[in-house]
């Protein structure tokens, strides 16, 4: 008998083990499977904040079922809208609840919507929203996951409006909700086709075309900001892998007007001084593009952050097709910043072998 009830035991057991365990992104970017791209909660001073807000927006750290999350304190009505560039595949994920405070008030609970804006419109598409009622149903007295898919808006820069609206009655007393660990992760980024070392050969067979390296650059101030110095370095070496590059530390930009050939595409690789990884709250890399007579867009923006994402513990390669500008000449504009937190401490970063390629 005893023996029937192990065997029962340990086939219980491995039934278990055949059910997937659904990881928050963190937890995936700690295991290098996702990239955490934004993180909305630190990104909270840098939000646009539209007028008529109930009360200031707030970091806070909220307990609901013995599950601690940090994230965003909102009371209704309140909204608040955070610019974030989409990568392919990126997704926003969150999860929502009502402080534990105010289950016993009078609230007739709350409504969390998720709302997206393109830059510079003003028209909202509504993505989500999740209704709780703590007060009246003991159902919502726990955290609810929210997550939805931003493949319309992938290669573009968006505001991402986190909002907070009361409950069916309009009463906002005690409306107390927080937005728990907000973000918008992507998967890894996959590995361009080429490798810096192939593209080397490819041009010396003169089968690629070197249109710009690195070797010629003209670094300039970031408006507003103080320009630290960037330094052409013969080599530095990641994971074993040596490379040739820029490096300095943020804040810092290169511009270089050029006229690529055909099929073009903007190559480097990316990487972050390994003594830095646990201390920095990341770099904020970007790639712009001018045209004569049009504003400057953002074609490529990445946030390297080796603390937060195991991927990014490396040479993080990457290649973003300039096709659109073939034969035009076209000002291109290398920018690195603080991460989230804004912090510059220790944000030594390194970009391998940046340069622009074609097909001749």
């Amino acid at each position: 008998m005893r023996h029937a009830i192990t065997i029962l035991f340990c086939a219980a057991l491995l039934q278990c083990s055949r059910e997937p365990v659904e990881l928050s992104p963190w937890a995936r970017a700690q295991r290098g499977t996702v990239h955490v791209q934004a993180d909305l909660t630190s990104l909270l001073d840098n939000a646009v904040i539209p007028p008529g807000n109930a009360a200031p927006l707030q970091h806070s750290v909220v307990r609901i079922e013995g599950v601690a999350r940090a994230g965003i304190y909102m009371q209704a009505p309140t909204r608040a809208r955070f610019p974030v560039f989409v990568h392919p595949g990126a997704r926003l994920a969150a999860w929502v609840g009502m402080i534990p405070g105010s289950w016993s008030g009078s609230t007739d609970g709350v409504e969390f919507r998720v709302s997206i804006l393109g830059v510079g419109s003003q028209d909202s598409v509504f993505l989500d929203s999740v209704r709780l009622d703590p007060r009246t149903r003991g159902q919502d007295r726990r955290w609810f996951a929210l997550e939805h898919a931003l493949l319309p808006w992938a290669g573009s820069s968006v505001l991402i409006e986190l909002a907070i609206e009361p409950g069916p009655a309009g009463d906002t007393y005690q409306d107390w909700g927080i937005w728990g660990e907000p973000v918008v992760y992507a998967p890894s980024l996959p590995p361009p086709e080429t490798t810096p070392e192939e593209i080397e050969q490819l041009i010396e067979e003169g089968t690629m075309q070197l249109d710009w390296c690195f070797t010629s650059t003209r670094a300039i101030g970031l408006p507003g900001q103080g320009q630290s110095p960037v330094y052409l370095t013969s080599a530095f070496s990641l994971d074993g892998v040596l490379r040739e590059g820029l490096y300095a530390h943020p804040p810092w930009s290169i511009s270089q007007t050029i006229t690529p050939g055909p099929r073009p595409r903007f190559v480097t690789s990316l990487g972050m001084v390994p003594s830095c990884w646990e201390q920095s709250d990341g770099v904020l890399f970007s790639l712009r593009a001018e045209t004569a007579g049009t504003a400057a867009t953002t074609l490529f923006e990445y946030w390297l952050s080796p603390r937060a994402n195991r991927c990014d513990r490396g040479w993080v390669d990457i290649a973003v097709d300039l096709s659109q500008f073939a034969g035009k000449p076209l000002t291109l504009t290398l920018v690195t910043s603080a991460g989230p937190l804004d912090d510059l401490t220790c944000d030594s970063v390194t970009l391998g072998s940046p340069q622009v390629i074609s097909r001749p």
